[in-house]
């Protein structure tokens, strides 16, 4: 049984999913532990070790992540836990609960390992590679040829456990020096051996507990579980089980089994969720904590009828949380820049993000892939600012030749669409979300779960993993993309920063350590699936521009009137089988939807300018080619063409001008569907006087510079018409609106010369438009006064 039964239970999920982030943040207990001198317990962050004597509490420990996977020593007087310091260095420590006073067991260095005791006194960490025994005061070494921070040995000191980088584990014999794999999957860790040595207990990734037994090498399958507690003669374990439905834990209930998964019985049956159970020293009481309640509560045991009587204690003991930021803990190896957007903070005003994480960490990915256009959105919280790529995790949009407008209501009860909409609508992001990203051409691979291994060797390849990781107690989505140091990755977290507490907006580039290692962040603590994604960027572009380059050369206006769902695409084209469309408006000043075509030129020269037509049915489109010389318009008949190459005619272009090419939505004639695809410069040789038309497209009349230009008050404009026709000279604002139309009759071929006087108008952008028939020209005219 996997830790998430997926349920169609849609509502539960959204409106609830909030709660985990707001508990991590205010805080709850964790890792309760009875000793000669009380109890010890740590918080969610591991930010200290608590003693609790009678009603008195005590943070006895206090350093980064120094509650996690600590452990007693049998007589119950030691702890042996990690020390980090801020700077990052790392020593194994013994704190004395007699004495009150830490040892720090070896030097500092940055890769020790979580301290173990074995009887008689002796205890057992790692430095690197190499496993340290510590004996009547003398070290003992040896190599295990793997680093592993939780390395545990057996009471009786026979054995060592540890991971690989697969994250499988391996028993070490320290009597014989051999070892043997004892799992093969990957995504096993955190072993804690029985009292009497012959049995451990280990947990999967994806949420189950599993024990190994020494004597006979078999391994029993206990099904769901997590924080697992041995009884002292090593017979059973108590543990909790978890209901996690959607990404909400539905509920948490303690329960006991024998080793090898029999007599497996449910303890408590309530409306808390109770968790993290462990047994007394004497064995005749069970003590848990409320995860909402803060509470530890104590009853008593009887192994004889396996049942928790009514009779409880109940104290609610005062954390006093402290948050870290590591400093200096080793240098990035790895690390890819990939667009932040948080799930709260950038997406949509009227959205709650609470429940965002996935379609938020998956548009992060698509936004590192450029697969998308920026769709600039304004945000108010927690300061004014625009994000460019939130809108796609609640907003309707289009890709792929779908629209993403299923609707799902966030937790404030507001409709909301987009990739939260799919997500969330009849699914899960575990079971929708490689679909998701697959409708976006990016190829992927679920894995259940990741190893260590590979997501690193994704990381060095430059893709990013996505993961579901457990930073909270029902589950979370991050994008992994880069490596800090051994078994401390980089990622962008959608909620913010947990090493400083949730939620917040410093989510970009954190450090989360690997489940069971500990360099002083916040622990994944599981990994119960991932999401191998790939897709291939495209380069800046030259001579040729496709509609992949996205902000690389082609851009795709999607700001105000225009949005991603105004927009179309399809799965045909030019270099990246896509394209883009948009409909034909109705003006012919004014466009909604528009994009850019502009090359990387390599020398100064003329060029013939080509538009790729997969198909259309768009009878008039109007190009405007920006070039040396200023500025033609070019009228195409998209429906004639399928699938190839149009010429719109041989400009100049300087290599390190500003030239390129725009297509809009404005031509007068709507609901026709015009095409967005690819363009390419031609190099034709030296600079050519005027400009060479191309019989049948543009018509072969010629609108000229004004002169002078700039001016004040009027200037001159020459036109050319090779045959009679019915000609319009008119004057636009830099807005589109009409200021003066000049000619507006039927003339005979020939050079004509007109006066504008520009009195009355403020300075300014003024466009020059010509045209004749369906046939268009423009110049731009500056008015300085």
């Amino acid at each position: 049984m996997k830790i998430f039964v997926i349920i169609s239970f849609l509502i539960v999920g959204t409106i609830f999913s909030q709660n985990q982030y707001e508990i991590e943040k205010s805080g709850y207990l964790s890792e309760i532990r009875e000793t000669r001198h009380g109890l010890v317990f740590s918080d969610n962050m591991g930010s200290g070790l608590y003693l609790l004597s009678g009603n008195d509490v005590e943070k006895i420990v206090e350093s980064p992540n120094c509650g996690k996977f600590y452990s007693v020593d049998a007589d119950g007087n030691l702890l042996g836990y990690k020390k980090i310091r801020e700077d990052g260095s790392q020593t194994p420590a013994i704190y004395d609960l007699r004495s009150g006073k830490i040892t720090e067991v070896w030097e500092k260095g940055d890769k020790c390992g979580q301290v173990s005791f074995a009887k008689g006194g002796i205890y057992a960490f790692m430095v690197d590679k190499q496993l340290v025994v510590i004996r009547d005061e003398k070290a003992e070494i040896y190599d295990i040829g793997h680093y592993s921070n939780i390395a545990p040995v057996s009471a009786d000191l026979n054995y060592v456990v540890f991971n690989d980088l697969s994250d499988n584990l391996w028993l070490y014999n320290l009597l014989k020096g051999d070892k043997r794999k004892i799992t093969d999957k990957g995504g096993y860790f955190y072993p804690e051996w029985a009292e009497n040595g012959k049995r451990f207990v280990y947990r999967s990734f994806t949420g189950d507990l599993l024990v190994y037994d020494i004597e006979t090498g078999s391994t029993y399958e206990l099904g769901t579980g997590d924080n697992p507690t041995w009884n002292s003669d090593g017979e059973y374990l108590i543990f909790d089980r978890k209901v996690i439905t959607d990404m909400t834990l539905e509920g948490s209930d303690i329960y006991i089994s024998k080793f090898d998964g029999t007599e497996l019985k449910r303890l408590t049956a309530g409306k808390e969720n109770l968790m993290e159970p462990t047994f007394s020293i004497d064995g005749k009481r069970v003590i848990y904590h409320n995860y909402e309640g803060g509470e530890i509560i104590e009853r008593g045991f009887d192994f004889n009828d396996f049942r928790l009587p009514d009779q409880e204690k109940r104290i609610k003991p005062k954390l006093s949380i402290k948050f870290y930021e590591i400093q200096g803990n080793g240098e990035e190896v790895k690390t890819l820049d990939i667009p932040y957007v948080n799930q709260v903070y950038d997406t949509p005003d009227w959205h709650n993000g609470h429940s965002s994480c996935g379609a938020t960490a998956g548009v992060m990915t698509l936004a590192y892939f450029n697969i998308l256009p920026k769709w600039e959105g304004y945000c108010a919280k927690p300061s004014p600012h625009y994000n460019n790529w939130g809108r796609y995790v609640a907003e309707k949009y289009r890709y792929g030749e779908r629209a993403y407008e299923l609707q799902v209501d966030d937790p404030n009860g507001n409709p909301a669409w987009g990739g939260h909409g799919y997500l969330w609508r009849g699914g899960s992001p575990r079971t929708k979300m490689s679909g998701w990203l697959a409708n976006h051409k990016v190829s992927v691979e679920f894995k259940e779960p990741p190893t260590y291994e590979e997501v690193i060797s994704e990381i060095n390849s430059n893709y990013p993993y996505t993961l579901c990781v457990m930073l909270t107690t029902a589950g979370h989505i991050i994008v992994g993309h880069g490596i800090h140091q051994e078994r401390t990755l980089i990622f962008n977290d959608p909620y913010g920063n947990k090493n400083t507490g949730y939620f917040n907006w410093s989510g970009k580039n954190v450090k989360y350590d690997w489940p069971s290692y500990n360099n002083g962040f916040q622990n994944l603590t599981g990994v119960p699936w991932g999401i191998k994604t790939r897709f291939g960027i495209f380069g800046a572009a030259d001579s040729v521009v496709d509609d992949g380059q996205l902000d690389k050369g082609f851009y795709l206006h999607t700001k105000y009137p225009a949005t991603m769902f105004r927009w179309y695409d399809r799965n045909v084209g030019y270099a990246n089988n896509h394209m883009w469309y948009a409909f034909s408006n109705g003006t012919t000043h004014t466009d909604t939807c528009y994009a850019t075509w502009k090359p990387k030129l390599s020398r100064d020269g003329a060029y013939e300018v080509l538009v790729y037509i997969p198909f259309s049915n768009a009878t008039k489109v109007i190009y405007k080619v920006f070039h040396k010389d200023g500025m033609d318009t070019v009228v195409i008949n998209q429906k004639i063409y399928a699938s190839q190459w149009v010429s719109l005619g041989k400009f100049n272009f300087l290599a390190t001008g500003n030239g390129y090419v725009r297509l809009g939505d404005a031509t007068g004639v709507a609901g026709q569907q015009m095409i967005f695809d690819a363009m390419k410069f031609n190099y034709m040789g030296d600079f050519i006087s005027g400009t060479e038309e191309v019989e049948g497209v543009a018509g072969g009349f010629k609108l000229y510079e004004n002169y002078p230009n700039p001016f004040n008050p009027s200037t001159m404009i020459q036109y050319e018409l090779p045959e009679r026709g019915m000609v319009r000279l008119r004057i636009y604002d830099i807005l589109g609106k009409e200021v003066a139309e000049l000619v507006n009759n039927e003339q005979e071929a020939g050079r004509y010369e007109i006066e504008f006087d520009g009195r009355g108008l403020v300075s300014g952008m003024y466009i020059c438009e010509l045209s004749i028939g369906k046939q268009i020209r423009t110049i731009k005219m500056s008015l300085v006064k």
